[in-house]
């Protein structure tokens, strides 16, 4: 059963994030708005409490959590926020606790995204992220993991990994990944009426900033 601070979160969320999604009119405006105020670094506080290092890849930072001593395994984490938002401070709290309780080393790209960039350079900034991960990790000890936009970012990273011939993760963690964009299922319709965040006009439009392009119904 939903608890009350389900409850309160869902009622703030559809008076304010929802409505950002209602149009594409809607979602323009707010990537607008959140461009004057997003901020990718991790919150300070995390950082006293973690090993936090800055490296670059095609000029966009890319975050390391250094692993407990002894620990192979790495997590590569994709943030969602539609391919059109920044990572924020909820996420980099995810990622603090999974750091902890986990002792994986975990590397956090902040991709380039939409609409200033688009589907190559987010995909192309992310490879090359991978690439370098297997210089120092085996894919075995590999996790690909993300939520939302950052869910369907780990499946179609992996499907074009594949294709270079290159090894794939060992594990897949998706929260809530946004995988059908083509919205062929009718379910999705009747899901967005429930989902007290998301809308399909808003959506679209985000995919449609990101996508380079490519139909709805191409795998990538």
């Amino acid at each position: 059963m939903p608890s009350l601070k389900s409850h309160l979160v869902s009622f703030v969320l559809r008076h304010s994030r929802k409505k950002a999604f209602s149009s594409p009119e809607n979602l323009q405006r707010w990537i607008a708005y959140a461009r004057k105020t997003e901020d990718h670094h991790p919150p300070a506080l995390l950082k006293a409490r973690l090993d936090i290092t800055e490296t670059e890849i095609g000029g966009f930072p890319v975050y390391e959590i250094a692993p407990k001593a002894g620990e192979r395994r790495r997590i590569l984490y994709m943030h969602g926020g539609a391919y059109v938002f920044q990572i924020t401070s909820y996420h980099w709290g995810l990622i603090a606790e999974m750091a902890e309780r986990l002792g994986f080393g975990i590397t956090v790209p902040v991709y380039p995204i939409a609409p200033e960039h688009n589907f190559h350079h987010m995909f192309g900034m992310v490879g090359d992220v991978y690439r370098r991960m297997l210089e120092e990790t085996e894919a075995e000890d590999i996790v690909f993991m993300g939520d939302s936009a950052g869910g369907n970012m780990a499946v179609v990273l992996t499907m074009m990994a594949a294709e270079e011939g290159l090894p794939s993760p060992s594990r897949h963690v998706l929260i809530s990944p946004g995988l059908d964009v083509s919205l062929a299922n009718p379910e999705v319709f009747e899901a967005e009426r429930q989902d007290p965040w998301l809308g399909i006009p808003g959506g679209l439009e985000a995919v449609r900033l990101y996508s380079a392009g490519f139909d709805r119904k191409d795998w990538h």
